[in-house]
């Protein structure tokens, strides 16, 4: 059954006959039913979903983060700024063949902008979290200086994210997040990038590395 919304001149969203229609940031689309399949999927076919679910699983936990740092790289497009981030990571992070796909993480991106990237980002255990740092580069203009760190790390035995969306002014050169104690014992990948305080402008994330703390 089709819903009509805003009355009848308004788009229509759900099933109407052979199609299905819906609305998706203000615009109206439509696509075939799903039919049921009675051909196996091919090898091609199996590695692609299998990246869909790598892909789900890592942006998934960190919806926030990837929703403000794809937001700029989205605008005027119709589609999603979590949508964009998984297509990132599908096309450009994720190694291998099926069914032994796996994420490489220094290709990993979770934000994307024209602000200048972290230079020479590190990551080192401290107690009970991470110390983050960076160069600070004197070259870099007075309000870009000012800009706030974004930082993030993910879990992937836990398949869990935890992060900052405004950390550090990137002329301190360091930064430190306290991390769950779930997190303890447990392989973490760290990523860093910069966002101004109007969030209209934001840097590519860079990988700062991995560490596990104790």
């Amino acid at each position: 059954m089709a819903r009509i919304r805003n009355g009848i001149l308004g788009g229509v969203s759900g099933k109407l006959g052979p199609v299905e229609c819906f609305i998706r940031n203000g615009e109206a689309f439509v696509k075939p039913c799903k039919k049921k399949r009675t051909v196996p999927l091919s090898p091609k076919q199996l590695g692609v979903c299998q990246k869909l679910i790598i892909a789900n699983e890592m942006i998934n936990s960190m919806t926030p983060f990837v929703a403000l740092g794809f937001d700029q790289a989205v605008k005027g497009l119709s589609r999603t700024a979590n949508n964009a981030a998984k297509s990132y990571q599908i096309r450009n992070s994720i190694t291998g063949t099926y069914p032994d796909q796996t994420i490489d993480y220094p290709k990993v991106r979770l934000t994307e902008g024209d602000l200048p990237a972290a230079e020479n980002p590190g990551v080192a255990a401290v107690e009970n979290g991470l110390k983050f740092s960076w160069d600070v580069d004197e070259r870099n203009r007075f309000d870009q200086q000012w800009t706030r760190a974004m930082l993030l790390v993910y879990v992937p035995a836990l398949k869990s994210s935890y992060y900052t969306l405004s950390g550090a002014r990137r002329n301190e050169g360091s930064d430190v997040m306290e991390l769950p104690s779930s997190f303890k014992g447990h392989k973490l990948h760290a990523y860093i990038s910069f966002i101004s305080d109007d969030k209209l402008g934001i840097s590519n994330s860079v990988y700062a590395g991995h560490a596990v703390v104790f």
